[in-house]
């Protein structure tokens, strides 16, 4: 595996599993045998969550770096992640550790030759709650409908992206979640080659998202970037 890479890990209230999954990230990420860091992008957590991610930079200061930013929003954390990553290979995953961790060796190489990879729980593996399921598929179609992003799926947080190929494109991010769709649309049309991979996804416990709330502010922002780009 040629070049080194960082992974972002956006958290917010993550004290209870953030230290050992850091550190099962770190055994996994050791045996690729390529340099890497690990950016903990902390976004307003209330709890222990930055203490913790700060203990573990000060272990391992030269594979753990944490960014921590006062107010929440899973995009926001993804900026200052970007911002201050050292490598252009970028792969971004949960905190919970949800998708298979062979997805970043598997992102890491297809980051050679593709300027995004895109993590799909279509025709992987996955444990969902079925109205999550439901809610997520019907955003997919509509991104299809609208915008022609032609992807299976887009709607987890296994990621990745070549730094110098979505730098151009960070007025898109907002403070949630509809900048992976942003981003996704914006490399799509530039005509940089993407692809889409299956992934295995446990995503069992709770969403750290109030759903109806989370549910209105996607569909809303896709309406409105459609217009944008569409109609305006």
């Amino acid at each position: 595996m040629s070049g080194g890479f960082s992974v972002i890990v956006p958290t917010y209230n993550e004290e209870k599993i953030l230290a050992a999954n850091v550190r099962r990230l770190m055994k996994f990420l050791n045996r690729l045998r390529a340099p890497y860091e690990i950016i903990v992008s902390d976004n307003g957590s209330t709890d222990g969550t930055a203490k913790i991610a700060n203990r573990l930079a000060e272990e391992f200061p030269k594979k753990v770096k944490l960014v921590r930013l006062p107010e929440r929003g899973v995009g926001y954390a993804f900026k200052a992640a970007v911002k201050a990553a050292r490598y252009d290979k970028l792969v971004s995953i949960d905190a919970d550790l949800a998708t298979d961790l062979g997805f970043v060796r598997k992102c890491v190489r297809l980051l050679e030759t593709h300027g995004i990879v895109v993590g799909s729980k279509i025709g992987g593996s996955q444990k969902r709650p079925l109205l999550r399921k439901i809610l997520s598929g019907g955003f997919i179609l509509l991104t299809r409908a609208l915008l022609g992003i032609r992807l299976t799926d887009h709607s987890i947080g296994a990621k990745g992206y070549r730094r110098k190929d979505i730098l151009p494109f960070m007025a898109d991010v907002d403070a949630g979640s509809f900048y992976v769709t942003a981003l996704v649309y914006r490399i799509s049309k530039s005509g940089r080659s993407f692809v889409e991979i299956p992934v295995m996804c446990e995503d069992t416990r709770p969403s750290k998202f109030i759903l109806w709330q989370e549910v209105f502010y996607r569909f809303n922002s896709l309406l409105m970037f459609w217009l944008r780009e569409k109609i305006m």
